[in-house]
């Protein structure tokens, strides 16, 4: 795939933000990186700093700023009035997808809580062995191929069918076993797949987040069930919520 003047937008500016900016810039793409630091590490990498997200669509190619903020509460302005980044790159320690689904229940106007209940049921869905966390009190379950995720090659390209690090055979990306995991399990299931970008980085579609949002918006309704997960081939994480 060519970078070259597609649009991304970075949600945290740290390690592996700076990872994807130094990649992207390098390939012509358009970029916003989003911290509440200025000081982050990838500021000595970005052209200047902009007041507003939606400076977006008029940047050029190869060119790269800086907007001091919370990348969740931007990239829902974004999507909201339509503009849909090429891709969007997670690079701060929460699972971005969830909080993008949760605050858009909120602006609903609807009140949401986690499922616990719905979490253990879920988990004994899912392999014993690539279950990481199982936080029942928060509704989250972490996976991955790598049991010691800190072990994970930083620098890692993964091969189709197996972990790069331990050898372990993956014959199915973690994003279908999440999936199949879901399945008939909730009201609604989605997990957003996280495409490679560079080695060690990856980012999601705005337009599959978008679609994700668009979906929900048109399907809830009370006493409705959520099971919203993020996954590349080797790791997972899934958020489950209950509209009460």
């Amino acid at each position: 795939m060519s970078w070259e003047g597609r649009s991304v937008v970075i949600l945290g500016g740290g390690n592996f933000g700076t990872r994807a900016l130094e990649f992207l810039k390098e390939k012509g793409s358009r970029i916003v990186v989003i911290d509440l630091y200025p000081e982050c590490k990838a500021q000595s990498f970005l052209d200047r700093e902009v007041r507003d997200v939606m400076v977006l669509e008029q940047l050029e190619n190869g060119e790269a700023v800086f907007l001091k903020s919370d990348g969740v509460v931007e990239a829902l302005k974004l999507l909201k009035n339509g503009i849909i980044p090429h891709m969007i790159v997670p690079a701060i320690p929460v699972h971005t997808t969830a909080i993008l689904v949760l605050e858009t229940l909120k602006m609903e106007g609807l009140e949401v809580k986690p499922f616990e209940e719905k979490t253990r049921e879920v988990a004994i869905r899912i392999p014993e062995d690539l279950i990481i966390t199982l936080d029942e009190k928060n509704a989250i379950i972490v996976t991955s191929f790598m049991q010691d995720p800190q072990g994970c090659d930083p620098n890692c390209i993964p091969p189709p069918d197996h972990c790069s690090v331990t050898k372990r055979p993956r014959p199915v990306p973690m994003f279908d076993i999440l999936r199949e995991a879901l399945n008939d399990q909730v009201d609604f299931g989605r997990v957003l797949e996280s495409e490679q970008i560079g080695s060690g980085v990856g980012g999601y579609y705005g337009q599959d987040l978008y679609g994700i949002l668009e979906d929900l918006k048109r399907e809830k309704r009370k006493d409705f069930s959520i099971g919203i997960g993020t996954a590349c081939t080797c790791h997972g994480v899934v958020n489950f919520f209950k509209i009460s």
